[in-house]
């Protein structure tokens, strides 16, 4: 779309921040500049102006004994966007954009990933076959009858022959506790053990030989630990940030508690406003001003020449500023009687005050916060790149190039008390004008085609003509301010100008490829809106990674397909290949009706995870929200790194 005020305004909005910065950027004692700020300034430099149309004037007084005042909430909680005549424009729902888009992003383990665990694994499964054929080559094969009888003894439903040599042979008989009549030691007591303690009733020849390769599988084991934790890490954070924002606590500093104007209070997702709101009275209230200038000059048909003084001449419409009275037509500059075909405009913000804003960011160390860039950040990268593993989006999203460049969060709000706007026509007739003009309060005032000051009852919009004192020309004066007490604030304040910062400045605008079906992060008809809904019919295939069905995608394989059936296929195979068939006299034995059910519920829910019998298992929900999975099952035998691998995938893609 054509801007006709487009050069223009440019300069305009330049010549407003070089009055901003000459005027806030000297330190006031005890006020703005000395109060902490949290926003993020980097992105776009200068103050944008505000299109406050969909939004209103600013309700200063964020907070009440650090508790949110719920319109200035309502106020911040909003997607900014840059319109192509280059003016902002808020739309609510951040924090719903947010949480849509956080909670539909998964880490997929890497080539890299995939090749450490696996590392770590083959050096942990040699060892333990070297435990293994050492114990048969110095004693005898274990055979199934022992395993059996070993199970019974340790008071567990089956043992692998690593766990029948370790847990049963050297921790509980050749440690004297069998003879001594104590119970068998845990995994986690083995592993907190002082190892050559074990020995103490071993065979000759035993302790030279296994001693030494049991320490190195429970080394080995601990790098593997190691391991999955940081992959696991990266995993939990994502659903911390996601569950913090969906149910923003105070407790984690997620949340803060908001009063609506009826009593009600509510807790909603933090933001940091710095300063105080006393600090943002003081400059409200202060005589300071912030003053713009342009000359207008009625030229041929409906245009008028303007400029700001030391800048180029530009050719705009003649209703560059426009008068709507509380009932009638709106009124160009020299449409009214008596102005002549001059003029001189003063735009003059009383009180101006800076106020900075910032989501609470999400801390993966401490699970506080709620708003987390880098997975998002990298998910849409790969995205655009095609790398089917790393942090990924769930469900098909598509970034479109043209919106995500003007796409913003709001981190800076230049605010005034009053707006007063002073027209001179040195070429005017004071008593004609003032006939012309209606000056009864009401109506708006719309600078470039926006409306830059709009009546409300807090700040009335009012038109007088007067003479200027400095050259006697006939002079009409628009003025919104609160009513009362002069240098007082209403309950909220006129926006000059907002700053943005871009949420993810580490991607460049991005395209999505043609071929993924596709769900608009931000999309030219609705660029500040996030249209996050699962897909219907041949939806995305979110448990193999990639972007699924729908028109031009790649089919699914039959593995893929298998696997979205039965995601804890895999799971349940890791532990046959390693403790044997889960037959139906297991299932039975232990109350579980699937495979599945066997290996969460009673291996991973009672026995790896300590439970005593009388307690309940470990829940599904429980191990994932685990801020250590490994530490989740201190019980669990030296083979079972390789099903609790297979579980964390199960957790991290699969659910």
């Amino acid at each position: 779309m054509s801007d006709p005020y487009g050069a223009f305004k440019q300069t305009l909005v330049s010549a407003l921040n070089a009055s901003a910065r000459n005027a806030l950027d000297p330190p006031v004692a005890g006020g703005l500049l000395g109060a902490p700020v949290a926003a993020d300034h980097s992105g776009i430099d200068d103050f944008l102006p505000v299109d406050a149309s969909g939004v209103g004037d600013f309700p200063w007084q964020w907070n009440d004994f650090e508790n949110f005042n719920a319109e200035t909430w309502n106020y911040l909680n909003t997607i900014a966007a840059k319109s192509d005549q280059g003016f902002v424009s808020f739309t609510a729902g951040l924090t719903t954009w947010y949480y849509n888009v956080i909670s539909a992003t998964a880490y997929l383990w890497t080539e890299d990933d995939h090749k450490t665990v696996d590392a770590h694994l083959a050096k942990a499964r040699a060892v333990q076959q070297d435990i293994v054929s050492a114990y048969v080559v110095m004693a005898q094969p274990i055979l199934p009858q022992d395993r059996t009888a070993a199970a019974a003894a340790l008071g567990v439903t089956s043992l692998s022959a690593l766990s029948y040599v370790v847990d049963y042979r050297i921790a509980y008989q050749w440690s004297g506790r069998e003879a001594a009549g104590l119970p068998p030691l845990t995994s986690s007591q083995i592993r907190d053990a002082d190892l050559s303690a074990l020995f103490e009733h071993a065979p000759a020849g035993a302790r030279d030989r296994l001693l030494p390769l049991l320490h190195n599988a429970l080394t080995y084991e601990a790098a593997w630990a190691a391991a999955i934790d940081v992959l696991w890490n990266r995993s939990r954070a994502i659903r911390d940030a996601a569950n913090n924002a969906h149910d923003p606590s105070a407790a984690n500093k997620s949340g803060r508690m908001i009063f609506w104007p009826d009593g009600r209070a509510e807790t909603k997702h933090e933001f940091h406003v710095a300063p105080s709101t006393n600090d943002i009275r003081a400059h409200l209230s202060s005589a300071d001003t912030l003053q713009v200038s342009f000359s207008a000059a009625q030229a041929a048909g409906d245009q008028a020449t303007v400029a700001v003084p030391g800048g180029a001449v530009s050719h705009v419409p003649a209703d560059v500023l426009s008068l709507k009275p509380k009932s009638g037509a709106p009124r160009g500059l020299f449409a009214h009687d008596g102005t002549g075909d001059r003029a001189d405009i003063h735009i003059i913000y009383h009180g101006p005050a800076e106020i900075s804003v910032s989501a609470a960011q999400f801390d993966p160390a401490t699970a506080t916060g709620w708003y987390f860039e880098h997975p998002i950040t990298q998910a849409a990268t790969n995205l655009v790149q095609n790398v089917p593993s790393g942090y990924q989006f769930q469900v098909p999203i598509a970034v479109d190039d043209d919106s995500w460049a003007e796409f913003g969060l709001l981190s800076t709000l230049l605010v005034c008390r009053k707006v007063e706007i002073k027209v001179v026509y040195p070429k005017g007739d004071l008593t004609r004008l003032a006939a012309s003009v209606p000056q009864s309060p009401g109506g708006s005032v719309a600078l470039m085609g926006k409306t830059h000051l709009k009546s409300t009852s807090d700040q009335p919009v009012t038109a007088r003509i007067e003479a200027d004192q400095a050259t006697g020309a006939p002079a009409m004066v628009l003025s919104a301010g609160p009513p009362g007490v002069t240098g007082t604030p209403g309950p909220r304040v006129h926006v000059i100008g907002a700053k943005l910062s871009h949420p993810f400045p580490d991607i460049e605008p991005l395209t999505a490829p043609a071929s993924a079906p596709q769900i608009a992060l931000m999309s030219k008809r609705a660029p500040h809106s996030y249209l996050l809904s699962q897909l219907a019919g041949d939806g995305g295939g979110a448990g193999s990674g990639g972007a699924g069905g729908g028109a031009g995608a790649p089919l699914l394989n039959i593995a893929d397909v298998m696997d979205l059936l039965d995601p804890g296929a895999d799971l349940v195979a890791a532990y046959e290949r390693v403790f044997g068939n889960i037959d139906a006299a297991r299932l039975q034995a232990t109350g579980t009706t699937t495979k599945l059910d066997f290996v969460l519920t009673h291996v991973f829910g009672h026995e790896w995870s300590g439970r005593a019998a009388d307690q309940p298992p470990l829940s599904v929900d429980a191990m994932r929200a685990a801020p250590n999975l490994r530490a989740a099952f201190p019980d669990m035998p030296l083979e079972g790194a390789e099903i609790l691998t297979e579980l964390h995938q199960y957790l991290s893609e699969k659910t």
